[in-house]
């Protein structure tokens, strides 16, 4: 058994890995490692991945060697996966599918009883179509919509306010109406998804001369296509300003005051088709703000 651990033998050769100073091979294996434990998605381990090939090619240890070396650490490796498995946390995700019936309801609400879906439609973009003009429905949850639909005597906000109430769309708060110098009214509403914003989910109508011209934005549809919600709860306000407070040097925060906090949702991209979303702590600075992961507690910057 201890002829097959080859951690730390020498293997003869003669390439340019053998011929470095002994010191310079520790040093770059220590960082070897910690680029290892840093290593938290594809690219970062497609990356050690590539780099440990190039540097079994340059140093001609055949693989072989190199299988057999691990043979003294499989038990181990399958014991921690095994515990990894069952007590590491998952990130907690609310998984929605943007399903016929929400495109369908969404864009009659927009185009009029006589929307059409589009034979042009794939499996990332839903499309519909009606004599008042077009819509598409992205997987990843945007929304584009050019038409020429005439608001009927209301005013621009009460027009919005029952086109969203037809596609299912849950209000968080709505922002001021901007006219731009064309004539355009710019209305914008954010959402909400089970009773808490969706941080950047915005959707925007378009208003010219009495008609909606356009919407685009993102479009979350709440009706009966969620599909799974994990019970794990999020981490309290008070958990989120330590772990802000604690990750302070790392970020380089400047700043002196939190100015406000607020829990909500992250829209994740994922290769699926379902949206999935993320919960966090939104907390605002005086300098800049930041959301707090409420399951990981990974701390990043908004963008």
């Amino acid at each position: 058994m201890l002829k097959d651990i080859t951690l730390g033998q020498y293997f003869p050769g003669d390439t340019p890995a053998h011929r470095l100073d002994p010191r310079t091979k520790i040093v770059l294996v220590v960082l070897y490692i910690v680029a290892l434990f840093q290593a938290k998605n594809l690219l970062t381990y497609a990356l050690v991945a590539v780099t440990f090939v190039t540097c079994a090619r340059i140093s001609k240890v055949g693989a072989r060697a190199l299988l057999k070396g691990l043979k003294p650490v499989v038990i181990i490796v399958l014991f921690t996966g095994f515990l990894n498995l069952f007590f590491t946390p998952g990130e907690t995700l609310y998984a929605i599918e943007l399903g016929e019936a929400d495109a369908s309801a969404a864009a009659e609400a927009l185009l009029g009883e006589a929307a059409e879906a589009d034979s042009s439609s794939t499996r990332y973009e839903i499309l519909y179509s009606a004599d008042s003009g077009s819509v598409s429905f992205s997987r990843s949850g945007a929304l584009h919509a050019e038409l020429s639909a005439a608001v009927g005597g209301r005013s621009y906000e009460q027009d919005m306010q029952r086109r969203l109430r037809g596609m299912g769309y849950t209000v968080w708060q709505t922002q001021p109406a901007v006219r731009q110098a064309d004539g355009v009214y710019a209305l914008g509403v954010e959402q909400a998804l089970l009773g808490m914003p969706v941080f950047g989910g915005t959707l925007t109508f378009m208003y010219q001369d009495g008609a909606l011209r356009a919407a685009d934005g993102v479009f979350y549809p709440e009706s009966g296509s969620i599909a799974r919600v994990s019970e794990e709860a999020c981490i309290s306000c008070a958990d989120a300003l330590t772990q802000i407070l604690a990750s302070r040097d790392a970020l380089g925060w400047v700043g002196s005051q939190i100015t406000g906090m607020q829990q909500g949702y992250l829209h994740s991209e994922t290769a699926t088709s379902a949206l999935r979303f993320t919960p966090v702590w939104r907390i605002e600075t005086d300098t800049t703000v930041f959301y707090v992961n409420g399951i990981t507690r990974e701390v990043r910057q908004a963008e």
